[in-house]
């Protein structure tokens, strides 16, 4: 399998083109996979004071609510998130 990526500044969005010979079960899990990473959402927006910024879900250990508040945990720091629990749960079961 050859894999090539142009780079096309005029393009307004992302566009994957996959060729082959024939439709078969690799290309169609190929397809899948790709179609599947590309809805489930890899950044987090949370708060550190008044600062606002991004981190992977992969950093996060786990949520905590304290006051009405939802706080992500990573190793060494807790974050403000302004997203309510059944929000981070469609997020990362449901994308």
């Amino acid at each position: 399998m050859k894999i090539r990526i142009e780079i096309d500044e005029n393009l307004t969005e992302q566009e994957v083109i996959i060729r082959a010979p024939a439709w078969n079960e690799e290309i169609h899990t190929l397809k899948e996979r790709i179609s599947g990473e590309c809805s489930i959402p890899s950044m987090l927006s949370v708060r550190q004071k008044e600062r606002e910024f991004f981190i992977p879900f992969s950093d996060i250990l786990f949520f905590e609510t304290e006051n009405k508040v939802i706080f992500a945990h990573t190793c060494d720091k807790m974050l403000k998130t302004d997203y309510k629990l059944y929000e981070l749960e469609e997020i990362i079961m449901y994308p």
